[in-house]
């Protein structure tokens, strides 16, 4: 038997992505970035998160890095993090997009190189 193809969105970055989105509605800012000193050790507020959540959201474009060339890093989300709590596929989209290459937009949409 086969099994379901596995999705790329995880529970756990989810429950990242809408701590976050919770955080900023919230305008507690410091509690809606993930934080890290650069040992792979990352923080949302008082959680610890795992450095593959981490990796996992890098990778489908979910966060942004904010650090301001301080020695602590921070991450921040930005729109393709918003619709993936909208719409996980989004994530797939937007790694399709990538192995494609060219322009796309927060969904993972090809953009029109002429406009």
């Amino acid at each position: 038997m086969k099994k379901p193809p596995r999705q790329f969105v995880t529970d756990n970055m989810l429950r990242v992505l809408r701590a976050m989105a919770a955080a900023e509605e919230a305008e507690e800012w410091e509690d809606g970035e993930l934080v890290s000193d650069g040992d792979r050790q990352w923080w949302l507020g008082l959680d610890v998160v795992a450095a593959r959540t981490v990796d996992r959201l890098l990778a489908c474009r979910a966060v942004s890095d904010r650090s301001e060339g301080a020695a602590t890093l921070r991450l921040g989300l930005n729109g393709t993090g918003r619709a993936i709590i909208d719409d996980p596929t989004v994530a797939e989209a937007i790694m399709e997009a990538i192995r494609k290459g060219g322009s796309f937009d927060d969904c993972g949409r090809p953009l029109d190189p002429s406009n």
